[in-house]
């Protein structure tokens, strides 16, 4: 019957277009590209971050070498180059610093803090070494927001079932009870997660490093 010829029609196409999407997906969720993109290019800046030698902690010390490897960090090591002046360099490293958490308390301004005057430790590199790792968190969400929104979100509901069913088939073995029972429609909104859970137990990633999307 040529309704049910269309019909057909209509689920084949979702359904490539579904693999499609699903291949795209994997290629910008793919552990190296984001390696390349982000952790890459931020690991050479704080290579290249010429640390000044034999230099005394001191409170100011401290927020000097913080906002100058701010700023040598944000000219070199972002997708976006930005300059910034020593006060905006040293407000931006105190609040990457804030955001963190450094357990029983602390801040991971205090934990950073603690580790600079700490004369037993090259103190301030492992102040600088932590900014560094926590930009590199902070630019994994943005992009794992991004393609979200870029990527994801656009894609008729309808595609997105099907992407939900596909993933779900594929991962089924490593899928949590409760997600196993749910349905493609239930899950369609929540692609990425499968995704990232086929990716993994596909060991398309290597070392994988999970994205946040809130």
């Amino acid at each position: 019957m040529p309704s049910q010829e269309n019909s057909q029609h209509r689920d084949g196409s979702r359904v490539r277009r579904a693999l499609e999407v699903i291949g795209s997906l994997v290629a910008l969720l793919d552990e190296g590209h984001i390696a390349r993109q982000i952790d890459e290019p931020v690991d050479r800046a704080l290579e290249g971050f010429p640390f000044p030698e034999d230099l005394a902690y001191s409170h100011s010390t401290f927020h000097k070498v913080i906002a100058d490897f701010v700023r040598y960090l944000w000219e070199k090591g972002l997708p976006c180059a930005r300059k910034l002046s020593e006060s905006q360099a040293r407000d931006e490293a105190v609040a990457i610093l804030e955001q963190a958490y450094g357990g029983e308390g602390f801040t991971g301004y205090d934990e950073a803090v603690v580790l600079a005057a700490d004369a037993s430790l090259p103190g301030l590199q492992a102040a600088v070494g932590k900014i560094a790792e926590l930009v590199k968190a902070r630019l994994r969400q943005m992009y794992g927001r991004w393609v979200l929104v870029r990527h994801l979100l656009p894609i008729d509901w309808s595609v997105r079932c099907a992407m939900a069913a596909i993933l779900m088939e594929r991962c089924r073995d490593w899928l949590p009870p409760a997600l196993r029972q749910m349905s493609p429609a239930q899950l369609a909104d929540d692609v990425l997660l499968l995704l990232q859970i086929d990716m993994t137990s596909s060991q398309q990633l290597v070392q994988p490093r999970p994205l946040h999307f809130d």
